[in-house]
């Protein structure tokens, strides 16, 4: 893996209460939304090469309202950390 050694938003923007950096070489979007909403953005990053990769994302933030308990009778796969979650039927969720 190369090491990065810059990274910012070079069009659109981060939610509100993140913010982009670089740590230990890696680059990281870090903080807590403030705002939910569809927010589209582009990111450059500089390795330590000197080369440059730009790169474009969408992100959706939603409310932090847990969903709802699954029916008894009914697998169910939460991954916090993620925000993913996996039905019975293998349909994806995203909170």
């Amino acid at each position: 893996m190369a090491t990065i050694t810059a990274a910012s938003i070079t069009a659109g923007q981060l939610p509100p209460g993140l913010s982009i950096g670089v740590t230990g070489g890696i680059a990281r979007i870090s903080g807590t939304p403030t705002t939910n909403g569809t927010f589209n953005f582009t990111i450059s990053v500089t390795e330590a090469s000197g080369v440059i990769i730009t790169k474009v994302f969408q992100l959706i933030i939603g409310s932090s309202t847990p969903p709802p308990p699954p029916p008894s009778n009914s697998a169910f796969a939460l991954d916090i950390g993620g925000a993913v979650y996996t039905t019975p039927e293998n349909s994806i969720l995203i909170f």
